[in-house]
């Protein structure tokens, strides 16, 4: 894949960062799901007082495949707030939502075809603390849920992931 972004620092404070880029899928095996996917986005990161910080994103995505069933458009829209714990932790608070439009993937319901629509919800919640200079933990939560014209891709999770980090 290939992927370029430009910031633009309006103050101190405020950066504004616009991107793009394309994948190519090729999995080995069946030539029926290379993909070409594109994608363009924006984000907006407000750094706050106190250490706080406000990130804001909007990304355009299509994927587009031999067969026309996989192709689609989504739209990903997320949203998070950091804030200090204390001198060496953080938390952040975070929300994403996504829209997934097939092309031409069909749902019956009550006899008539419709085109398949998603629906995703994520919520998480994490806390990174710093030991020594280097050494990151962090324990991440998450919940996410997805709802749709097709019943049978309805579902919710819970996830917590718990990550040890070294910075170079």
């Amino acid at each position: 894949g290939l992927h370029q972004e430009v910031e633009l620092r309006l103050t101190r404070s405020h950066r504004l960062t616009g991107y793009g880029g394309v994948v190519w899928k090729r999995p080995p095996g069946d030539p029926d799901d290379n993909a070409f996917k594109p994608r363009v986005g924006l984000e907006y990161d407000r750094r706050l007082r106190g250490g706080q910080r406000f990130k804001l994103n909007v990304r355009h995505e299509w994927n587009r495949e031999k067969l026309e069933r996989g192709n689609y458009r989504r739209w990903k829209v997320e949203t998070s707030y950091e804030l200090p714990a204390t001198a060496s932790s953080t938390v952040e608070l975070g929300v994403e939502y996504r829209i997934k439009r097939y092309g031409a993937r069909f749902v019956e319901i009550d006899d008539e075809d419709f085109l398949r629509r998603d629906y995703r919800w994520n919520l998480s919640a994490s806390w990174r603390h710093r030991f020594l200079r280097r050494l990151v933990f962090d324990v991440t939560y998450e919940f996410e849920t997805r709802d749709s014209n097709d019943p049978e891709k309805r579902f919710g999770a819970h996830a917590v992931t718990f990550g040890l980090e070294y910075e170079l």
